[in-house]
């Protein structure tokens, strides 16, 4: 978060906007724009300033959910769970059938049904 104020006042410098044409378009005191950019890294702000805000600087206010992993990482680790079911009820067949794989076999056979399973590209 340390680089969200960093940014706020690149952002409004990039644009040559001072604190106080800021604070004229939001409606409020110039200190407290300095107040609100100060806030900003600890996570101090409402969503309604921080909409205010992008408005002011002639911007859009976008708050969203972000992965923290890759969507690639996120496919195949839900690919590697449908694999894991379909290799263990094989698995109790084969044992039935006195047939089981060694780890190595089924460490082996877990990463091809999960290529498999993948879509291509």
């Amino acid at each position: 978060m340390g680089n969200s104020r960093l940014c706020r006042c690149a952002l409004r410098e990039a644009l040559g906007m001072m604190t106080g044409q800021l604070a004229q378009r939001m409606g409020i005191s110039q200190p407290r724009i300095i107040q609100l950019e100060k806030a900003e890294p600890a996570g101090n702000l409402k969503l309604s300033t921080m909409k205010n805000m992008a408005e002011g600087l002639g911007r859009k206010f976008i708050y969203g959910f972000v992965s923290k992993e890759s969507q690639e990482n996120m496919v195949r680790e839900q690919a590697r769970r449908i694999a894991i079911q379909r290799l263990g009820r094989l698995g109790r067949t084969m044992r039935l059938e006195q047939q089981g794989l060694s780890e190595e076999d089924k460490k082996a056979a877990l990463e091809e049904l999960v290529d498999r399973i993948l879509p291509k590209e």
